[in-house]
């Protein structure tokens, strides 16, 4: 492995002596095979995507890596490793996923969602459920007794929200007071909706 890393280096080195035609749509010439600009400028883009924009000042960096790639999948080849059943397996899956990959993106690209589409999706989502929302609260305990204890501090003055964040065993509203925000009462179990709707304290409509 190490005289593989040596010969990459080497490679990189020896990118001076390669006539400029070649390099015109090459980035480099390895052991006599060309390596496309064109694989390059994809690593760049990746590394891009992934919040790492290549600066004028790693090219030569970026260069020196598709060379070293390409000595190490030269060398691969050479001992037959590319013609094993798990290299053609996970090259086959590596193959769907970017695809896969490509369709979602094309399909976003040619079917934007406009902020009017998802308005008109959620408005009839609303009316499609009874058409009104309603701002519910609550805390989640486990006994009878945990609930009339809790009704009882709370008539004595207690804070709905406090005793929530202290005492409700769900996680997600439990921790903003209870709060579960304006939603419709088909979201939620029968009892609890038949709850929302009877209190009708707090109701919009859609």
């Amino acid at each position: 492995m190490k005289k593989q890393i040596l010969q990459a280096v080497a490679a990189a080195a020896l990118l001076g002596a390669v006539p400029m035609a070649a390099l015109a749509q090459n980035a480099a010439i390895v052991n006599g095979k060309a390596v496309p600009k064109a694989r390059m400028d994809a690593l760049a883009q990746q590394l891009a995507a992934a919040g790492r924009p290549v600066t004028p000042e790693m090219q030569g960096q970026l260069r020196d890596e598709i060379v070293a790639r390409e000595v190490f999948m030269q060398e691969a080849q050479k001992q037959g490793l590319d013609a094993t059943e798990d290299y053609k397996n996970q090259l086959e899956l590596a193959r769907q996923a970017i695809l896969i990959r490509a369709l979602f993106e094309n399909y976003r690209k040619t079917n934007p969602v406009s902020d009017a589409d998802v308005k008109a999706e959620y408005d009839k989502f609303v009316a499609a459920n009874g058409g009104k929302e309603y701002k519910a609260r609550h805390i989640l305990v486990e006994t009878e007794d945990q609930a009339k204890k809790i009704m009882a501090d709370l008539k004595k003055g207690g804070k709905f929200e406090d005793i929530a964040k202290k005492q409700s065993k769900d996680p997600g509203s439990g921790a903003n007071g209870g709060d579960l925000d304006w939603a419709n009462p088909a979201n939620f179990v029968p009892e609890f909706s038949e709850a929302m709707i009877g209190s009708d304290d707090q109701a919009q409509e859609g």
